[in-house]
Order: C-alpha cells, then structure tokens, then sequence
C-alpha cells in the first residue's frame, strides 16, 4: 500500500480561496499584522477604527449530512489570508451555527487523494482540515516571536481518512486523528487537551499584573467550554524543537470554581520567542482585544508594536510633573492598602464559614456529622442540655438498645428527637422512627410530656432550593404525625429558622415552641401576625399592593416578607388606598406599602406578617 500524503501545504501551490474581497483603508500602523479568524462580532472594526493593520480569515464552518457510517469528502472552504506574515493570530475556536448543507459542490476528483469524513453524527466539521495545513506555517510564525490569542472550545476529534476513490471503494486508507485545536504543535491534541466543563464561575487568582487586571473587568457574561490540561506525556509528533516549550512555559490565568484552568499562556521559554494566550469565551471579545493589544501586550512583546506609542511617549514617568507621579504613588499606595483589608475580610469571611459550618453541613450530611449539626443548630435557638444520646451512652458504657439521636429534656415537654440523611423523599420507615422511642421513654419515665420530632435531610444530593420543599412529606405521613401527635421537619426547615433567627435578632422564646408542634412544623415565628399577600408589584414606584386579609395595618408597625429563604422585615412608613394616605388599612383592602426590597425579589402571592414584638 503506498504511502499516504501528509495535509497539502499552503506553499505547495494550493492556494485557498478567499471567501470575500476585502480592501482595507491604509492603516495608521503597519505592523504588527493581525489575522482574525472566525471571530463573530466587530473585532475587525474595532481594530481597524484603533489603526491597526488587520486581515480577516476563517477555517470553516461545520454542516450537516446525512447520518450514517458511510464517509463523504469534506467539503472545506476555508480563507487564511497572508498566513506565513501574519504576526497576531486571534481564533474563535467556537463554531459558527451549523450549516444545512455543505457550502460547495464536492469537488474530488475520482483517483485523486482527499480527505474524506465519517457521517455517523451527522455532522461534518471540516475546520481540523485547513488547521493541519496551516500549522507547519503557524508553527515558523510562533517560533519567531508571532502572537497566538485563542478563545477556547471543548476539544472534539473527527475520523477523518486521506484517501482516493476506486471502483472497489475508498483505496488506499490511512486514518489521521484530527480535532479542532490543531492548527498549532503546543495546542496538537498529542500536546494539549481539554475537560468538558461547562460553566460561568471564573476567577483570575493573580490581579496584580494588568492582564489579570483586564481579564478580571472582563468576567461578567463570560463562559468557558472546557478546562485547559497540557499533558504530562507528549506523544511524539516529530516537532522535536517544542519538546521545552511545554509544561515549562505554561502559565495559569484563570480557574473555575475548582481551581481547574479555564484560561492560560505559554510563555516565550528556549527557542520558542511566540506567546499563545487561551482565553475562555469572553461576553465582548471585541472590547477586550482592543484594551489587550494596547495596554498588555505591547508591554509582553513592544518588538510587535514599532509605532504603537506614537506620541504617548510624553506619558513616561521621565517627563510627568512631580504633582502627577505623586498621584499615581497616591494610586499604588491605596492599591496596596486595598489589598491588605481585603485579606483582612477574606480571613474574617473564613473565620465566621468555619463558626458558621453547622448550617452548610445541615444541607449536605448524613449520620453523626448531620446529627452534630441539628445539635447546634438547636443551640443557636436557646435550647439548653442538648444531649447527644450516642456520646452519652459512650460515656456511660451504655451498651443497650440505641437509643433516639437527640434529647431535650431542659423544657416543660421532653423533646426526642431523630434526625436522617436521605437522598429521596422520606418515606414511612424514615418519618415514623421517632415515635416508637417516644413510647419507650414514656414508660420508662413513668410520664406523657414526652414529644418526638422527626429532622431529615431530604434530598441531599440537590441545591436546597431545587428540592421539594413545599410538600416533601407523602399526606399519609402528615396524618400520621397529626394523629400521633409528633413533628416533621426538613434540615432546610430548621436551616431556615436558624439563619434568620441569626439574621433578624429573634428571641429564643419566638421559636422554641415551633419544635412542639404535631405535623409538618411551621416555620413562622410566634411573634409573626399574618396580615396578607402582595398582589401587586410596582417596580418604577418601589411599591407593592397587599390585600389585607387577616388583621388591620397603620403606620409604624413592623412586617417581614416571607421569601423563600429568609424573613425581610422594614417598617412601614405610608400606606396608600386608592392613591390616597391612610394611617390605617382595615381587612379586605388593597393597600399600596412603600418597600426598599429589589423589585426582582418580590413577586406575586408573597407572604406579609406584622411583627408583633422584636428585638429592634
């Protein structure tokens, strides 16, 4: 079988053909030339309006064929300008929409080598094709000191074969492995990969230098597709001179939430004098580009830019009065004393996460490490002896039967309380446990103030507030907790109760009588009235509607809006009925209360209570 013919080289003689004719004005500056390729916003005339010389190009755009196993040409149209002088290379990895069809007419001739591509997606992409054509040439540009700017998708590999067709088929066949960063030895899928990961949690852990400062002001509506991975092992594809540019010149400029790449840089390191900059999928590419080639990379590579300055030279340090270098002093010194209180709150922050670390735990733990946390969350609200029953038979060498998980015995009513972590609905076995201790104790202490409650963490693999929070308990349940005269709660219940007990000043005595009820526990505190619902929203007012519909309201009196995670309490200083002041809103009227709430926190159906007695 002969051998199969590497990718056609651009210097070869076969030229690509230009998708548009372009003719540029003259450019203010000549240099450094700069390639944009598949970007899909005004990049091209942001950069040109700032004087730059640009040029614009693309690899391709991905279309659908029929989906089966069969292999079809690739059909690439693809346009890369001046490719062996361009000096600033900027790449959209992420593809334009999927076209419907191929953009050509297959143009393979029978007998004659071509790539040909697997339809079994359905898809074809055909950009890998021109990448592995241009990157012997991008190679040269990046040894040279030339500028790679990449904005990153999730790696993706094409089972493409160069191949000719014959009568009996496709003859001869070597299959290549293609994907979509090949277009550059370092980022070769033998040298580089990526995780898919998916997300808009981004933090740049160094913003000291200004392109940790420019990508840090650029976060907002950005994504990332993937988290960026050099490899450890390099797969020899015979680009012996990259071999030291690798893990060695890689730097990190970003992370997601985990602390995975999302952003990074080769740096210039050995032979290599280039830079390739990955950069997750920013909200407005265009802007960043321009604040980037002006303000950071002519200070990283001022050889690429001979006219850039211009007349900012008279901005140097050398010739600023003192006055202003005194300010920019001013500057770096407020900088530097910025940055020392922020460490001092971040290490508050941490210190008060760690006091705090019941109320996570609460929502995420199951077995002695949730019970541990319900324990202080009981102390938080003022129970007093809250006695862990497997520490205290531990300390008694009580080997017996186990025993309920808590126990309050300080109160008028002895409180026994069980406490599960589940990852569904709690069903009949994990509601019904506290009872059967209830009875026991009641024996044993010869008496019948004894009440059980049932605390399960439901759900626990969920967000808390993507859990079934309305009705978690099956009706069957609740009935029986109503006629065995024992509580259900949920730790978000509980979670609840204690976060704005911290946060709005209750008294222990405005909640402890909540854990006596029978049934799903209210999570009203008993010096909540409840007075109505909100009706109506008017934003451009800062104003909500609430129809009075259990007790009247005036002037003065204290509420709280019930949301779903807290308790907002303010005082209300007009009431309005039929755009007129009133002192008083009697039951059954619409009455207009003046708010400082965020208009999108408040929405229809909104509880509203009047706080009949607080710490305020």
């Amino acid at each position: 079988m002969p051998e199969m013919p590497e990718s056609k080289d651009p210097t070869s003689g076969h030229e690509p053909k230009a998708l548009v004719d372009t003719t540029p004005s003259t450019p203010r500056f000549p240099k450094p030339k700069i390639l944009v390729v598949d970007l899909k916003d005004d990049t091209e005339a942001l950069l040109k309006a700032g004087g730059y010389t640009v040029e614009v190009g693309s690899f391709g755009t991905p279309y659908k064929v029929p989906k089966d196993n069969s292999y079809r040409p690739v059909v690439a149209e693809f346009n890369i300008p001046n490719y062996a002088e361009q000096e600033i290379i900027i790449i959209d990895l992420l593809p334009a929409d999927t076209l419907e069809q191929p953009p050509k007419e297959n143009e393979t001739v029978p007998g004659e080598y071509d790539h040909w591509a697997k339809c079994n997606y359905g898809v074809v992409d055909p950009r890998p094709v021109p990448m592995s054509i241009y990157r012997s040439a991008f190679d040269k540009i990046l040894m040279h000191g030339g500028v790679f700017i990449v904005f990153a998708d999730f790696h993706t590999y094409l089972e493409i074969i160069y191949a000719r067709q014959t009568r009996n088929g496709l003859s001869p066949v070597r299959n290549k492995r293609y994907d979509n960063w090949s277009f550059l030895t370092p980022l070769h899928w033998s040298r580089f990969g990526t995780n898919f990961v998916e997300g808009s949690e981004i933090s740049v852990p160094n913003q000291t230098h200004s392109l940790g400062k420019l990508l840090s002001r650029h976060l907002k509506g950005a994504t990332f597709k993937c988290t960026l991975a050099p490899k450890q092992n390099i797969v020899d594809e015979n680009q012996i001179y990259f071999e030291n540019h690798h893990l060695k010149a890689w730097r990190v400029m970003a992370t997601d939430k985990y602390g995975a790449p999302v952003a990074g840089v080769f740096v210039p390191h050995g032979e290599i004098k280039g830079w390739v900059f990955i950069f997750p999928q920013l909200a407005n590419k265009s802007r960043f580009l321009v604040e980037f080639l002006r303000d950071v990379l002519t200070e990283l590579a001022p050889e690429l830019f001979p006219y850039a300055e211009g007349g900012q030279w008279i901005y140097r340090d050398t010739y600023q009065l003192p006055s202003v270098l005194e300010m920019r002093e001013q500057i770096q010194r407020i900088e530097e004393e910025a940055a020392e209180k922020v460490k001092v709150i971040e290490e508050r922050i941490r210190l008060e996460q760690e006091r705090t670390a019941y109320l996570r735990n609460l929502l995420i733990e199951t077995g002695d490490p949730l019970v541990k946390a319900v324990k202080k969350a009981l102390e938080t609200l003022g129970f007093k002896d809250v006695l862990d029953m497997d520490e205290e038979m531990v300390k008694q060498g009580d080997t017996g039967p186990k025993r309920e998980d808590l126990r309050v015995v300080s109160e008028p009513v002895s409180l026994l309380i069980e406490v599960k972590g589940i990852t569904g609905l709690p069903t009949d076995a994990d509601s019904l446990q506290v009872q059967k201790y209830v009875i026991v104790r009641m024996r044993e202490w010869s008496r019948t103030n004894v009440q059980g409650l049932e605390i399960i963490n439901h759900q626990k693999g969920l967000p808390a507030l993507d859990r079934e929070n309305e009705n978690p308990f099956r009706q069957d349940i609740l009935v029986n907790a109503e006629d065995q005269q024992f509580g259900l709660m949920t730790t978000w219940d509980l979670y609840i109760l204690t976060r704005n007990f911290l946060k709005n000043n209750w008294k222990p005595e405005n909640v402890k009588g909540l854990f006596f009820q029978s049934g799903r526990i209210q999570l009203v505190p008993a010096h909540y009235e409840f007075v109505g619902t909100v009706e109506e929203v008017w934003g451009k007012a800062s104003a909500v509607g609430v129809r009075i519909e259990a007790a009247s309201l005036k002037q003065g009196d204290r509420i709280a809006f019930r949301f779903p995670t807290d308790f907002e309490e303010q005082e209300v200083t007009s009431l309005q009925v039929d755009d007129q002041s009133v002192s008083v809103a009697e039951v059954s009227t619409l009455v207009g209360i003046k708010t400082h709430l965020a208009n999108q926190q408040i929405k229809k159906g909104i509880r509203i209570y009047r706080v009949t007695d607080s710490a305020h």
